[in-house]
């Protein structure tokens, strides 16, 4: 569910820097799937690290999966072993980062919504 919504909340946020449609469908899906790429080059990384490139969503939606299935294959997750780790870098931190992403891209959305200017319209000073 938060990964959909800060999805939903990430698209809001490409709208509102991209104001060409074509440009918007063709920048887009490259944004969202290099936002998931340092999931997969920096998988060895500390969790500091991972936590800080958990701003991107696909990032923090990829590392929470990942310690799923480790957990998964370690005997089961469950609610009761949530904020347990392999690896430093446990669930409960991937689904806060969602939500902490879910914040973030609203508001500069909203803010770049209101300063970046348009072809309608005029917009504030930032």
């Amino acid at each position: 569910f938060l990964f959909g919504v800060s999805n939903i909340c990430l698209s809001g946020l490409m709208s509102a820097v991209l104001s060409k449609s074509r440009v918007a469908a063709l920048v887009s899906p490259v944004i969202f799937f290099v936002a998931a790429i340092p999931s997969f080059v920096l998988s060895g990384a500390d969790a500091g690290t991972l936590v800080l490139l958990s701003l991107l969503s696909p990032t923090a939606f990829a590392q929470g999966m990942s310690q799923l299935v480790q957990q998964e294959i370690g005997g089961g997750s469950t609610w009761g072993n949530i904020n347990e780790s392999i690896g430093g870098y446990p669930i409960s931190v991937a689904l806060i980062m969602l939500a902490v992403d879910i914040v973030i891209y609203v508001l500069l959305t909203l803010y770049l919504d209101a300063v970046v200017p348009s072809e309608w319209g005029t917009h504030k000073h930032p």
